[in-house]
């Protein structure tokens, strides 16, 4: 059971960059979803490698911390990772969840569930393993974690290529990482993957609008036939269409002439 200080003491922080279209539409859904499935109390702040400037978008949040240009993949995403801890420090959070801007769970009141299940584990950090099942590779994706404990293992650099990796290696630096984590198997790929804890929780990844079962669970009957008639389907067509264009001879040679 939560204590009854939630959902004050928490805080929840999605990490985003300025993408494409149907990155900015996922967002937008994955949002609101959040808020369907834990309510207008729970804090939300977002944290995005690039301007973020949909107003629709900016409403579903408490907060927004929006960098005005992106800093790549790796970097950008240690980057929102330094600033939600430290504005959950500042704030006064004991616990901060963080999921990726394309992620959803299904489950009603899921953020409690979540910090629920990493306090009964008497752990510090609630994660997946990565890459690989029983990996023991911390997954930033998703995870829960005591505030001051993140402030206090977070890498101050990208000192290897992958941020799962140089996450894993700074928080052994400091603690037996098996006594501080608590990691869940299977890795977060798409919903028909997860198993454990994830399967419960009715956890989705998808980097396509097609892909997601439940992201329009909330929508009206006309907002949903819509979106699966007309726009998810343009959606594909203008990425697909990208592809080709990149893909043509002529702008390989423009390219290559770069």
């Amino acid at each position: 059971m939560m204590s009854d200080d939630f959902p004050a003491n928490t805080l929840v922080g999605v990490t985003t960059y300025a993408g494409s279209l149907e990155t900015r539409v996922i967002l937008k859904k994955v949002l609101r979803h959040f808020r369907w499935r834990n309510g207008g109390d729970v804090r939300l702040l977002v944290v995005s490698d690039g301007a973020l400037r949909d107003t629709k978008t900016r409403s579903y949040a408490h907060h927004v911390l929006a960098r005005p240009k992106r800093s790549g993949l790796q970097e950008g995403e240690l980057e929102s990772l330094r600033q939600m801890a430290e504005f959950a420090e500042r704030e006064g959070y004991r616990y901060l969840v963080k999921i990726g801007g394309d992620v959803i769970m299904n489950r009603p009141d899921w953020v409690s569930t979540v910090v629920s299940l990493l306090r009964s584990q008497h752990r510090r950090i609630l994660s997946t393993h990565w890459f690989e099942n029983n990996s023991w590779v911390v997954g930033t994706k998703f995870f829960a974690t005591e505030v001051a404990f993140l402030r206090q293992i977070l890498p101050d650099k990208m000192d290897a290529p992958l941020l799962e990796t140089v996450f894993t290696e700074s928080i052994k630096r400091h603690y037996p990482l098996e006594e501080v984590a608590y990691l869940i198997n299977s890795n977060t790929g798409e919903a028909n993957e997860v198993e454990n804890e994830l399967e419960e929780w009715q956890w989705e990844h998808a980097h396509s609008l097609s892909k997601f079962r439940n992201l329009d669970a909330d929508a009206s009957a006309m907002e949903k036939t819509a979106s699966r008639g007309v726009l998810y389907p343009a959606l594909r067509l203008l990425k697909n269409l990208g592809r080709a264009k990149r893909k043509s001879p002529a702008v390989q040679s423009l390219e290559f002439r770069g």
